[in-house]
């Protein structure tokens, strides 16, 4: 089989840093584990030496990092929106088989929270190796989206406290059924009124502090802790048709921002569905209508996330699925 037997799977930890048996596979598009090393290296005037000697030189663990990139699908999304944002919680809607989960940012952020990730990598024609993070957790994140052939991306960047191949593979568990949503599913509203864009992106930053190396006979990492004010920001790339858009950048006024994106019926009043709510955007520059020789005219939105209503992002994800 070679290349197709690729796996990649997660699992939540519940102490930082102790690895745990994955419980949920993704089909991931890149690889998402990368060992980080470096080398102490002692270097002195010395007769006959021709370059650095092997005896001065040591392998120093940094841990790891990767891009743990995925299409949002239907099912199963749970586990990873769980580390991007700082409060997670599930109701099940009624007596139906429809569950929500509500992630939200907080001030604290996932600071609290980390995942074991592993991919078995395959050889060129049988086997492979498993390779395992542990205290993996969500730096920064993306999700993205643009017409007329997207579909909905996911994007986690990682960072592992340590990379080990001694963990055998875990059972492969994909959820049953799940469908990506994509570019038609999507629908924007800026201060309540529907726009039509041509693709969005929305970007946050954890702001975590993932460089804790301490000299305490440990050459792995304190847990990273939030050291700085996160970030969250997006954009919208819409076609010049009106001043409304525009006159959000001149104003200055923070606006609500509502994507909203629907997918297949569960059953009667509940879709398969992600609602992102963003209550205090403000347009920041290059907010500016151009116009082309080649095409209609283009209005860009990029957007700042404010706090001035809690959260400042919040997700919702409806599901069968019955926990994160």
């Amino acid at each position: 089989m070679g290349v197709l037997d690729g796996h990649v799977a997660a699992g939540k930890e519940s102490t930082y840093g102790t690895p745990v048996a994955t419980t949920r596979s993704f089909e991931a598009q890149v690889d998402p584990i990368k060992r980080l090393q470096t080398y102490l290296q002692s270097r002195g005037i010395r007769r006959g030496v021709q370059t650095t000697r092997t005896d001065r030189r040591r392998a120093v663990n940094m841990g790891g990092e990767g891009q743990f990139t995925v299409d949002a699908l239907s099912k199963g999304m749970g586990l990873l929106l769980e580390h991007v944002f700082g409060s997670s919680a599930i109701a099940q809607q009624g007596a139906t088989t429809a569950w929500l989960q509500t992630h939200t940012t907080t001030q604290e952020g996932p600071v609290d929270k980390s995942l074991t990730v592993q991919a078995f990598k395959p050889f060129p024609t049988t086997g492979g190796q498993a390779f395992t993070a542990h205290g993996g957790k969500v730096a920064s994140w993306e999700l993205s989206c643009e017409a007329p052939e997207g579909l909905l991306v996911a994007t986690l960047n990682m960072d592992y406290e340590d990379v080990t191949t001694a963990e055998s593979e875990g059972v492969p568990t994909y959820p049953a059924s799940s469908k990506p949503f994509g570019w038609p599913d999507i629908a924007v509203t800026v201060n309540a009124v529907a726009v039509d864009p041509m693709r969005f992106t929305l970007s946050g930053n954890n702001a975590l502090k993932t460089d804790r190396r301490l000299m305490r006979k440990n050459v792995l990492k304190k847990q990273p802790v939030r050291n700085a004010m996160p970030d969250y920001t997006g954009n919208l790339a819409a076609e010049f048709d009106s001043l409304t858009l525009y006159n959000h950048f001149v104003s200055g006024v923070p606006v609500p921002i509502v994507i909203t994106i629907t997918g297949d019926l569960i059953e009667a009043g509940h879709n398969y569905e992600i609602v992102i709510t963003m209550p205090e955007c403000q347009v920041g520059d290059d907010a500016t209508p151009q116009m082309s020789l080649e095409d209609v005219g283009s209005q860009p939105v990029p957007f700042t996330i404010l706090h001035g209503s809690s959260p400042a992002v919040s997700l919702t994800y409806k599901s069968v699925d019955t926990a994160f």
